[in-house]
């Protein structure tokens, strides 16, 4: 258009030229401004270390195994929770239900928080419940190992989840407990959505780790 006017200024499309120069021209709307989506943010949360929490006072969350749990007030590390028949059910560190395996809420998980991305800690526990009836009762060494972030999409919603690997394991001649498992923690609730085992060697606690466990349901107030 500029050129055009260069060369006939007082042509016919002179005015139609001017026109066009002038008229804003429209700019594609920046892809900085918009908001990146779910799984880059917990990618990038994952990057600066997601900080603990626990679920929101009156958050519900209903497990496959046909475990509900409601979630009240928090100390430390502590959440407290009571279950469908109201018995309390508090989970420690995120990771640890204190109803179901007490022993293995130890002080050092907390050093896995705020979790980033390759982050392990290893460390030992006492564990006499998950060797019920053994002639000894050893130690157990706790491997938490954080491997990366997925989408889930489950029967209570969808979710954007840091996976973490938890292993367990001891050997000795009296004694095998060779467990590894997947949890899928969900830092919009504050809590695990889904655990795999993925390989269980136990002669005394198989039923401390079922197959899968996901939520089925959700309702945070």
């Amino acid at each position: 258009m500029e050129e055009y006017l260069r060369q006939y200024p007082t042509g016919h499309f002179a005015e139609l030229a001017r026109t066009q120069i002038q008229a804003p021209k429209s700019v594609p709307p920046s892809s900085a401004a918009a908001s990146p989506p779910a799984p880059v943010q917990v990618a990038n949360a994952l990057a600066q270390g997601v900080a603990f929490d626990c679920p929101k006072p009156g958050t519900v969350i209903v497990l496959s195994g046909g475990q509900r749990l409601t979630f009240g007030s928090r100390t430390g590390f502590r959440c407290h929770a009571v279950d469908d028949g109201g018995k309390p059910a508090d989970e420690y560190a995120g990771f640890v239900s204190i109803s179901a395996v007490p022993s293995l809420a130890a002080a050092d998980l907390e050093r896995l928080w705020p979790l980033k991305e390759r982050d392990e800690v290893v460390f030992a526990t006492h564990t006499p419940e998950l060797f019920s009836g053994a002639l000894t009762q050893p130690w157990t060494s706790n491997r938490y190992r954080v491997v990366g972030t997925e989408r889930l999409n489950l029967p209570a919603g969808d979710f954007d989840t840091v996976i973490v690997e938890r292993r367990l394991q001891r050997r000795n001649a009296y004694n095998v407990l060779d467990v590894t498992q997947k949890l899928w923690y969900a830092p919009k609730i504050a809590h695990v959505v889904k655990i795999v085992t993925e390989h269980a060697n136990s002669m005394y606690a198989a039923s401390a780790f079922p197959d899968r466990v996901e939520a089925t349901e959700v309702t945070v107030p």
